[in-house]
């Protein structure tokens, strides 16, 4: 398996949390860019994935402890803001 295989279901999962992220609002940071954002997000989502067993055929999976990612962002300053209704 090449390493652009094995990176894939990572930045899958990096696409999917941070769509989920973005309802039911915008993590924002007073005077953060939308570069520094998205990095965050990938540094939280890294150390907010687990690797359980339970796959296809008994394999491991990667899933996303969402208390952990969101507490990650949260420390490093972030607030979700509420959707606007």
């Amino acid at each position: 398996m090449g390493h652009e295989t094995r990176w894939l279901p990572f930045v899958l999962g990096i696409l999917f949390v941070s769509g989920c992220a973005a309802t039911p609002g915008e993590w924002t940071k007073p005077g953060a860019t939308a570069n520094q954002l998205e990095h965050d997000k990938a540094e939280c989502l890294f150390g907010a994935t687990e690797v359980v067993p339970g796959g296809p055929q008994g394999g491991p999976v990667r899933r996303v402890n969402r208390v952990r990612y969101e507490g990650c962002l949260a420390d490093r300053g972030y607030v979700r803001e509420k959707a606007p209704e």
